[in-house]
């Protein structure tokens, strides 16, 4: 029987220390482990196969007859051949779910399963070592054209398609496949498609995007240079954005290498426009000639607006253009592909309004031929012509959306207004200075073209709300305008850019006139909801199978913009529901004052919506006999709020609802189950929204007013005019901002509003907590944060020299100024997130970019971080384990900074509570790299984890503190990172955490702890050192003091038992000594033998129970000197002694 078993009945544990839990796998993972382990042994054979060929150099020039190990690779890889592509094909249709059975062209989802099983059973590095080995073995990559190497070419093609499927949305796999990128890059161009693998590693993928450097964009355009092949250009699209949004450091990169430095690579466009308002658009590509004539030729695009039967489907010829291979396509067709990913990689590099794409594509030298004709007149012919082909004018609507609609001086407006002026406000009396002072300045100057909104908007609103309803063509069953499985990839690519400038124009407030008003112009908004209704209305639709090809990828992708901007629609009922509330308040209002009703009712007036939620049933009863006599003010309120037609058409009837919550004709609620019925998960999360926001319309008006702010004090009305101000002026310097003749006063201003906008949410004598408050929710709800984190998406480079040399110090910033704009923005953010959960609700998503700039030196962003995540339990148990990395990664590579190892509280401790699943995952982090991260000697004598030339090297923790560097240099202080370490271990292991406890047994003995508490104020020689600074000296001690009482004191394992009951430095009594006869014996009993010599023997200082006197004498000392009690580190200690002495 073995000495320890292991429980698998919880109830039955006998000791805290067992770890493991025995669970049943299933049969389909089993059969999956099988699978991927029997192909890796095919492979293997392979791989051993061909190690057997002695290594061998090779001419760049294929022999005419092959001999040496070239020759026994071709002849181990033609035997090998059929068995290693069955494998990799399987392993490839196992990695995703997809109808393509073709392994090489096949797309759809990925199968998580499969990836994570490639990646733990080591079958990723397996197929780069069988990829790259035949060219070790005599070899040549240059042969890859030459016929008989075609079985080479082939299995290294195959190879590729699986890790391209393998790393698909999966950034554990990518990271892993990273690791062979030299290899990757070798094989470029070589014709084993891995520029495909490559793009997957790094879509979407935050770490990895930020490895881009600027010699793999060069290597890119130097290969669109040799081969105007569009997979590149793909390639580079990719990595200029990340889930949606730039990426401002890539933007920059291709911006500068492609459109400045290499724009003869880019196709030539040439818009015609006939007598009779037919719109031509051609294109040609420098460099290229006719086969047969070898004059440079323009092509048409309309020639490729036909459509084709494919198999049993019909299919847009330009579609079939990019989804075919390359070697499918004819040269005129390739052109075709290749322009139409240019138009693709312009909207990624102008995203986010990057200034130097819009730049280098809007305008051009005098003297000089225009390369692009993409002004707004232009782009609108285009998309308006219905000879072209609709998935051409699907990326010309996107372009306008990011050339033009997407522009300074546009800012989006607050779906719903939860901030409101009270009408009797004189905002002339009381205008802000800054707003004033803003009226003087001259009118603004745009050298990039922009478009007046109330002149040309108008057009493209008036063309799409007309245009829209034609579904792109598309036919249902019956012939009516309809998106069915019928629908091509054109079609529902030019209806997806449709919805996308709508919901573009709808954020920016174009399509409704008055929209924070009582009576608004709902006319356009009525017309789109219409329209986005009849795409989503799928109730004649038959429930079809869940297919994966590109089409009904497409349509989903459709469906969920759809349901997204119904949404946002209907989000502007709720803000008009506001409007009328907000009114019927201040019409009762303004009738009481004449009735002469105020003075006895002011004091319930003066309450807010929010506390009217709050009242009890006898304030419910108070607010009626207050109210008394305008009953029918608030009938016909609740009247207006539902029974008549908001921004749906009255034929759909989904603004008026009953009492019983139930439309009148609830055409909305049956379109809702319908697209349930259909079964999609994909766009599950977005229909069961617009269900649950249609359903609770009369208990949603009542959290929305409770979260509704009527403004009357000239102090906050001030303050949400110069917000108002400051969201316009910060959007509008962005542009300013990269421009180096304006740069430093557009960061001037930008800075001044910053502060200005952080003051106002700062603590101090004339901001009390509440004003604070209020100030916090006017931001917010006015949406500032957006403002500041769209100047945060700007490029700031590092200087990585340092880091490069080896040294473990944050790289410099490039630009400094901008960095010192950056921190500003910082600043304000973490002042916003402060307190206020709703804050840190909508700045969540941004951590992901805002650690990009962790390491950056002088350029604090954990703070910020720090705030969004403090006290938030459902947002701290959401932060992935890959970003708790990422912060540990940043200590490696930059350095010991207290901060970032700080940043770890507010995941561990949650109001006080610990929080066990986030203690387990920081700490197995933290031990899988503590030699590198943890300090818990604080000695620097002969450590690797200091920069060679940093003053500090050589030094003891005692000679640091001696020296002060923990007040000269608090950031960066290693005296406070080694308290910092011991502090987060302390948190890891707070609570009923047996786990936690038990791993740090062996690091941190209970007489190693003891030793630190009482001798961290002794030299070497065990003399004390009384001119250390005591706060220094307490905040170690009780650092110590909190990590003996977390891991050991409170712990009941036998192990930690043991260690306590062996102590000796808990009492002086217990103390060990020399005894008269050789031996050791407690202090007691020394002193018992009644010799002088014995009791001098007892070490009065080696206790904790004198430093627990020691440390009540110093409180005493300091609290008699001082008016109010200290809350440094006495106080500190004090509770941690007091905690030893009472749990000892």
């Amino acid at each position: 029987k073995p000495e320890h078993e292991v429980a698998l009945d919880f109830g039955k544990q006998a000791s805290e220390k067992d770890a493991l839990l025995i669970m049943r796998l299933r049969h389909v993972a089993l059969q999956a482990v099988d699978k991927v382990r029997r192909g890796m042994f095919v492979l293997s054979d392979y791989v051993n196969t061909l190690s057997a060929v002695p290594d061998q150099q090779s001419d760049a020039k294929p022999p005419q007859e092959l001999e040496g190990s070239a020759k026994k690779t071709v002849a181990v890889t033609r035997e090998c051949r059929d068995a290693v592509m069955w494998t990799l094909g399987e392993m490839c249709v196992a990695c995703s779910h997809d109808d393509d059975p073709n392994p090489d062209t096949r797309q759809g989802t990925p199968n998580k399963l499969s990836q994570k099983l490639l990646r733990e059973l080591g079958a990723i590095d397996l197929v780069m070592t069988m990829v790259d080995l035949p060219y070790k073995k005599g070899l040549n990559l240059a042969w890859m054209g030459d016929a008989r190497f075609k079985n080479v070419r082939d299995i290294g093609k195959r190879a590729y398609s699986l890790m391209r499927l393998c790393v698909l949305e999966n950034e554990s796999n990518a990271l892993s496949l990273y690791r062979h990128i030299n290899v990757i890059r070798s094989h470029l161009g070589m014709g084993l498609g891995c520029t495909s693998a490559l793009k997957e590693i790094f879509a979407d993928k935050r770490e990895l995007l930020q490895k881009v450097k600027e010699d793999l964009i060069v290597q890119f355009v130097d290969l669109v240079r040799s081969v105007r092949d569009a997979r590149f250009l793909d390639f580079l699209q990719t990595i200029c954005r990340c889930k949606g949004q730039p990426y401002t450091a890539n933007q920059s990169l291709v911006c500068k290498q492609l459109l400045v430095k290499n724009a003869d690579l880019l196709p030539l466009i040439r818009i015609d426009r006939s007598l009779s308002n037919d719109v031509r658009l051609g294109i040609h590509l420098p460099g290229t000639k006719d086969v047969e004539t070898g004059k440079e030729f323009w092509i048409d695009i309309a020639k490729y607006a036909k459509v084709e039967l494919r198999g049993e489907r019909k299919q847009d010829l330009c579609a079939h253009i990019m989804e075919a291979t390359w070697g499918q396509l004819d040269p005129q067709q390739r052109i075709v592909r290749y322009f139409i990913r240019c138009l693709e990689l312009y909207s990624s590099l102008v995203a986010g309004r990057y200034q130097e794409s819009l730049k280098a594509l809007l305008t051009w030298e005098e003297g000089k031929e225009r390369r692009f004709d993409f002004s707004y007149e232009s782009m609108m012919d285009v998309i308006r012509q219905p000879k072209l082909p609709h998935l051409v004018r699907a990326r010309f609507m996107n372009l306008m959306l990011l050339f033009y609609v997407d522009r300074d001086p546009q800012t989006s407006k607050p779906q719903i207004l939860f901030t409101r002026v009270w009408n009797q406000v004189d905002k002339e009396k009381h205008r802000s200075e800054l707003v004033k002072s803003a009226g003087s300045k001259p009118k603004e100057e745009f050298h990039i073209p922009v478009c007046d909104p109330n002149e040309n908007f108008q057009g493209l609103i008036k063309w799409l709300l007309e245009d829209l309803p034609c579904m792109a063509d598309a036919k249902d069953v019956e012939g009516q305008p309809g998106l069915t499985a019928q629908a091509m990839v054109g079609q529902l690519e030019y209806v997806a850019a449709q919805l996308a400038l709508c919901d573009l124009l709808v954020d920016f407030g174009f399509m409704v006139k008055d929209r924070d008003e009582t009576k608004p112009g709902f006319e356009q908004v009525t017309s789109l909801y219409a329209s986005v209704f009849q795409i989503l209305d799928v109730r004649t639709t038959k429930r079809g199978s869940k297919s994966k090809m590109r089409e009904a990828v497409l349509m989903l992708r459709v469906r969920s913009s759809a349901l997204q901007l119904l949404a946002r629609l209907c989000n502007l009922r709720s803000n008009y529901r506001i409007s009328l509330a907000v009114g019927a308040y201040e019409d009762i209002f303004d009738k009481m004052e004449k009735a002469g009703d105020l003075v006895k009712k002011r004091e319930f007036l003066t309450k807010s919506f929010s506390s009217l939620t709050m009242v009890d049933e006898q304030g419910v009863q108070s607010a009626k006999e207050y109210f008394r006599g305008y009953d029918k003010h608030f009938d016909n309120l609740i009247t207006s709020f539902f029974d008549k037609p908001a921004v749906a058409p009255e034929k759909i009837g989904s603004d008026q609802v009953d009492s019983a919550r139930h439309s009148s004709k609830d055409d909305t609620l049956e379109m809702i189950l319908a697209l349930i019925a259909l079964g999609r998960k994909d766009i599950q999360k977005h229909t069961f929204n617009l269900l649950l926001q249609h359903l609770g319309q009369r208990s949603s008006i009542v959290k929305d007013l409770a979260m509704s702010q009527l403004l009357v004090f000239p102090a906050a009305c001030i303050v949400y005019e110069e917000v108002e101000y400051a969201i316009k002026r910060l959007s509008a310097l962005k542009k300013d901002l990269v421009n180096k003749d304006k740069s430093r006063d557009a960061i001037t201003e930008a800075m001044m509003l910053l502060r200005r906008m952080r003051g106002y949410i700062t603590h101090s004598a004339e901001n009390e907590p509440y004003i604070v408050r209020k100030n916090q929710t006017i931001m917010l709800n006015r949406e500032l944060d957006e403002a500041v984190t769209n100047i945060l998406s700007m490029n700031l480079e590092r200087d990585t020299s340092r880091r490069d040399n080896g040294e473990l110090e944050a790289d410099r910033a490039a630009n400094v100024e901008r960095r010192d704009l950056f921190q500003e923005c910082y600043n304000l953010l973490e002042a916003l997130a402060t307190d206020l959960s709703r804050a840190q609700q909508k700045l969540f998503p941004q951590i992901g970019r805002f650690s990009e700039h962790v390491g950056i030196e002088l350029l604090n962003v954990a703070d910020t971080i720090r705030a969004i995540l403090k006290d938030n339990a459902a947002l701290c148990m959401q932060v992935k384990e890959t970003f708790l990395a990422q912060m540990i990664d940043a200590i490696v590579h930059w350095g010991r900074k207290p901060r970032w190892l700080n940043f770890f509280q507010v995941m561990l401790e949650i109001n006080g509570s610990p929080v066990k699943r986030n203690q387990d995952l920081i700490l197995s982090l933290l031990l899988q790299r503590k030699e590198a991260v943890l300090d818990l000697t604080g000695d620097y004598k002969d450590s690797p984890y200091i920069s060679r030339g940093d003053p500090r090297k050589g030094k003891s923790r005692l000679d640091l503190i001696l020296s002060g560097e923990h007040k000269d240099e608090p950031k960066k202080s290693l005296v406070l990172y080694h308290i910092a370490s011991l502090q987060i271990l302390s948190l890891c292991t707070k609570g009923k955490n047996p786990g936690a406890k038990g791993k740090m047994f062996a690091l941190t003995p209970v007489e190693t702890i003891v030793d630190n508490i009482l001798d961290c104020q002794r030299r070497p020689d065990g003399t004390p050192a009384p001119e250390a600074d005591g706060d220094a000296i307490h905040r170690v001690r009780e650092a110590w003091l909190q990590l003996l009482i977390h891991v050991f004191l409170t712990s009941q394992d036998t192990v930690a038992i043991k260690q306590v009951l062996s102590e000796d430095r808990w009492w002086e009594s217990m103390r060990k000594v020399e005894g008269a006869g050789g031996g050791k014996q407690s202090a007691m009993e020394a002193a018992a033998s009644g010799s002088e010599e014995e009791a001098k023997k007892i070490d009065t200082n080696g206790s904790l129970v004198h430093h627990f006197q020691e440390s009540l004498g110093v409180l005493e000392q300091r609290l008699s000197k001082l008016k109010e009690p200290p809350v440094g580190g006495e106080l500190l200690n004090l509770e941690g002694a007091l905690e030893v002495i009472i749990k000892g």
